[in-house]
């Protein structure tokens, strides 16, 4: 059964003081003895907004808020009975942002708000007030408020390192990856030795895919604190994604020593070791994880799934059900549990997870979603399509239904309905990765101008969306539009999943534009991501021989056919260099291993007819024609049988 890969963690955030305050702080918690004589004087003077404010800043100092509520409502009210030259707007600003901060303590968040949106109105230069407004919206998710308010603050005092702080924070929550960037700066320009602001940075340019300056920013914030173990954990995490797996190993190794038994780290290092089909490595360190803390129940589920994709089915039961004794409300711990006791056939108590799954989530379609991808892994395509079509009657909303459900009926062959879902998904939630399917679904149908449009269609909802940029290369190429093709190649090999096939296809583009130079940097950079990737070895193999290096091309394409004997292009590309150098039959050999490989490759017959011109004109001519039979438009094998007649 298809196993869900683990999952990493990401970066490690820093944080400044978030928390709301009032106008006046105490250092200390104030003495009993001063609270009693704080109250005293209330009794004596209710009225008196000095008594009643000092009181109300000693319970919030003392954290007796609901004491420190009653005194600062009392403030709010006398000040705002005052009037002509008796009311001071700054006072009674100042009264609103300690009620609003003693209030927000107390969880009332909407009242809080209110109260620092008043101070503002009353004083829109109240730095605190903007401030405080600004935390309480992040607090509650009004992303775009908070940003509002933040501003505000900025433009009250710009040397505040806090509020851009806060203001760069809300803006990366926000997703406006570009302002957080520019907030961070800011703060920066105010303090150029702050790390927590260089590594957050980072963080901005690592969701950007800014890999390296994602990296350069946690160096430089370990320069500035060498001894805090985020920075180089961060930079393990930017390497992992960048797919440089062994220094980022060394980041995490780095970051333990800092902090050793960190259960983040080490099951980041299982992630990594999973990636490089390093079983034992993996599991030892998902096993470190949770042995540093118990309680981290996804470094379970990754031991868990780990022992499962390993075939150690009863230790992966064993530890997932460890896992959903500690959280029961995890749902993928309870799925991947359910999938462990499939495969060793315990279907009734497979069937028990699955049900946990629907009551812990009853009417979601992602539940039934999880079932129908077993069914689909199984085989049972008509299952998975019902599963999928009663997800969706649960909820007509969910766009990742309608999503597996077209592609579930692509792999049914039925293309128009699966065209319909996609389009249904697309409307539901616009999104890069269906759109690029139902760009290969309308490609498979051989609509290729429609295809295009939903690729960039998935690359304008997603600029990084790597797939989407290679199908686009692959049509530009068919097209002749070769530097188009180019462009999306580059983008595409941004991806290191995608790297070293992009950058083939980016070296095809450039051949096309007789950008040789360019080509061979290129497919020598491929071979370096992948060394044994025969078909790049093959092209480098052809461009040097073109370029006049023979010993080389040979080199090259020998190695390429060590790599992958039966790849016919090397074998016919190795013909080229063997009969410059005179070696003639052994060309012939190449050729013919070529047919053999690949009884259609018209070149090669083409390529053999050639060098039995002379020594065989019968079977040259045979050759010739094959090649035309294969490719009635090959002009110059036509010519060459021509000059046989």
């Amino acid at each position: 059964m298809a196993q869900n890969a683990p999952a990493g963690g990401g970066p490690e955030e820093k944080e400044v003081d978030a928390e709301v305050r009032p106008t006046g702080l105490f250092d200390e918690k104030p003495s009993d003895l001063l609270l009693d004589a704080a109250l005293e004087a209330v009794k004596n003077m209710p009225e008196n907004v000095d008594a009643q404010r000092l009181l109300g800043g000693l319970c919030f100092a003392a954290e007796r808020f609901d004491c420190s509520l009653g005194a600062l409502e009392q403030v709010v009210k006398l000040l705002s009975m005052r009037t002509g030259t008796e009311a001071v707007p700054t006072q009674h600003a100042d009264a609103l942002v300690d009620l609003g901060a003693v209030l927000f303590k107390l969880g009332r968040y909407g009242n809080a708000s209110t109260h620092f949106r008043k101070a503002t109105e009353l004083d829109p230069t109240h730095y605190l007030a903007w401030y405080d407004l600004g935390l309480t919206y992040l607090h509650t998710g009004l992303l775009p408020q908070a940003v509002d308010a933040f501003q505000k603050a900025t433009k009250t005092d710009p040397n505040s390192k806090e509020a851009w702080f806060q203001l760069a924070a809300a803006n990366a929550q926000k997703l406006d990856y570009q302002s957080a960037i520019a907030a961070y700066r800011r703060v920066l320009d105010v303090d150029p030795k702050d790390p927590r602001a260089v590594n957050n940075l980072g963080n901005v340019l690592l969701e950007q895919r800014k890999y390296d300056e994602a990296i350069d920013h946690y160096n430089s914030a370990q320069k500035l604190d060498s001894a805090d173990p985020d920075y180089p954990f961060n930079r393990g995490v930017a390497l992992y994604q960048k797919g440089l797996f062994d220094v980022s190993i060394k980041a995490f190794e780095e970051s333990l020593k800092l902090r050793p038994r960190y259960a983040p780290a080490h099951n980041n290092l299982g992630v990594i070791y999973s990636k490089q089909k390093k079983t034992d490595a993996m599991l030892a360190e998902f096993k470190r994880a949770v042995e540093a803390d118990p309680k981290f129940t996804a470094a379970g589920y990754n031991l868990g799934i780990g022992y499962l994709a390993n075939r150690q089915v009863d230790l992966a039961i064993s530890t997932l059900e460890d896992v959903v004794l500690r959280d029961p409300s995890y749902v993928e711990a309870h799925r991947a549990l359910g999938d462990a006791l499939f495969d060793k056939g315990h279907l009734k108590l497979a069937k028990e997870q699955y049900l946990h799954v629907l009551k812990l989530r009853p009417g979601d379609a992602e539940a039934l979603r999880q079932s129908a991808l077993v069914m689909s892994a199984e085989g049972k395509t008509e299952d998975a399509i019902t599963s999928l079509e009663g997800a969706i009657k649960l909820n007509p909303f969910d766009a990742r239904a309608h999503f597996f459900l077209a592609r579930a009926l692509a792999e049914k062959g039925d293309s128009e309905r699966a065209e319909k879902m996609y389009q249904k998904a697309a409307d539901l939630s616009p999104n890069a990765e269906v759109w690029f399917f139902l760009g290969d679904l309308l490609q498979a149908k051989g609509r290729g101008t429609d295809a295009a449009k939903a690729y960039e269609k998935a690359t304008a909802i997603d600029p990084s969306y790597a797939p989407a940029h290679f199908r686009l290369g692959e049509l530009y190429l068919g097209k002749s539009r070769f530097e188009k093709a180019e462009e999306c190649f580059r983008t595409a090999a941004k991806d290191p999943e995608l790297q070293a096939e992009a950058m083939f296809w980016l070296g095809e583009a450039l051949v096309k534009q007789n950008k040789r130079k360019e080509a061979m940097d290129v497919y020598t950079k491929t071979l370096e991501v992948r060394p044994s990737y025969a078909r790049v070895r093959a092209e480098l193999c052809q461009l040097l021989y073109q370029s006049g290096r023979e010993e080389a091309a040979m080199a090259e394409c020998r190695r390429a056919i060590r790599e992958d004997p039966k790849y016919a292009r090397a074998h016919y590309y190795l013909a080229f260099p063997l009969y410059k150098r005179g070696l003639t039959d052994a060309a012939k050999d190449s050729f013919r291993q070529a047919l053999e490989l690949a009884p259609e490759f018209a070149e090669a017959h083409y390529g053999l007819g050639n060098l039995l011109v002379e020594s065989d004109p019968g079977k040259a001519k045979e050759e010739f024609k094959k090649a035309l039979e294969l490719r009635p438009d090959y002009a110059e094998a036509q010519v060459a049988l021509d000059k046989l007649k």
